[in-house]
């Protein structure tokens, strides 16, 4: 991956060995490598169409954000399609497409006018 949006560009295998750190998967486990760069790369479409800017065509130039979605989604793994949820005194409500916590990682959207 190679990006050219604002920021320094991080290699793909980086942002892999980042999310693994953070959800303390040691390096030499390859065992979700599959499902944490699928996840990295739906995270790269999804920022990209968020940011609005035919400029920026790949979001690893916003590398801290890829990652914040990469571990949103793998806390979320097998409840993906959970809106809101009641267990005891316990409530989960999670919002759809990019979550907030990756888009305060990321510049403002470009607005287009008509």
């Amino acid at each position: 991956m190679a990006g050219t949006g604002t920021g320094e560009v991080i290699q793909s295998d980086l942002l892999l060995a980042d999310v693994k750190t953070l959800l303390k998967i040691k390096p030499t486990d390859t065992s979700k490598d599959d499902i944490i760069n699928l996840y990295l790369r739906r995270g790269n479409t999804l920022i990209v169409r968020y940011l609005n800017n035919s400029t920026i065509t790949d979001a690893t130039a916003y590398p801290e954000a890829l990652i914040e979605y990469a571990l949103v989604c793998m806390r979320r793994n097998g409840n993906e399609g959970i809106k809101q949820a009641t267990q005891g005194n316990k409530s989960v409500t999670w919002e759809g497409g990019l979550p907030d916590s990756v888009k305060e990682l990321l510049p403002l959207p470009y607005i287009k006018l008509m």
